[in-house]
């Protein structure tokens, strides 16, 4: 078994035992809890060497649209009923690529940002994507803060394969920043799908949430950019 199915493994895994189909979720009560994912992704930033002779192992997929770049410190793992501890701190900057190989980045420009971690064979980004679609295709959006999306956790063995082509059927439109290697979903602390993360105007961390959030959720915390 190569890292990158390890990897996936353990967020499956870890959403399963924790009671949440494809989002983390604990409690401050529960330290086992806490222990667990954080053990568990252990799996996701450790080596990626090959198991049997110490290679380093290539993404299962033909997807390689060009190298991610990841500047700033990385935000800690968000874990559901826990005080948000990256709330202030600053979001690191992202220069990547989409599926066409055209750059997309997250930086700090001074705009607000809204982020949404997607997985191809979660069931909850499924039902997220088609929702936030028809949202946007109705006249949704608040202000000028800018919804960025990431195709993470990419796995070929896994459902709903390859997430291009699920996204293009959807009529996703916000842009898509390929992470093969999961090295952004690592960088925000992601700790389930899908993953949302609200950036303010000056580049900091307003608020995390995994999960799947209704519209007027979304445009609650999306508001709350364009009052930072």
């Amino acid at each position: 078994m190569n890292s990158q199915t390890r990897r996936v493994m353990a967020v499956v895994l870890a959403t399963l035992l924790l009671g949440s189909a494809c989002s983390a979720t604990t409690t401050e009560d529960d330290p086992w809890a806490i222990q667990l994912i954080d053990g568990l992704r252990g799996l996701f930033v450790g080596d990626r060497t090959d198991d049997t002779d110490g290679t380093t192992d290539a993404p299962p997929l033909d997807i390689q649209p060009g190298e991610v770049t990841v500047g700033g410190t990385p935000l800690p793992l968000l874990v559901d009923g826990v005080t948000d501890p990256a709330a202030g701190m600053p979001a690191p900057e992202i220069q990547g690529f989409d599926f066409d190989g055209n750059p997309v980045g997250v930086i700090n420009d001074g705009s607000s940002k809204a982020i949404l971690f997607l997985a191809h064979w979660c069931p909850h980004c499924q039902e997220e994507v088609p929702r936030v679609q028809g949202w946007l295709d109705g006249g949704g959006g608040v202000g000028d803060v800018e919804i960025v999306s990431v195709a993470t956790s990419i796995n070929a063995d896994l459902p709903n394969f390859p997430p291009d082509e699920w996204l293009e059927r959807e009529g996703w439109e916000p842009p898509v920043i390929v992470d093969v290697e999961d090295r952004i979903f690592n960088a925000y602390g992601g700790s389930g799908f899908p993953f949302w993360v609200f950036v303010d105007g000056g580049g900091r961390v307003v608020r995390r949430s995994a999960g799947e959030l209704d519209i007027e959720i979304l445009e609650a915390y999306l508001g709350e950019l364009r009052a930072n």
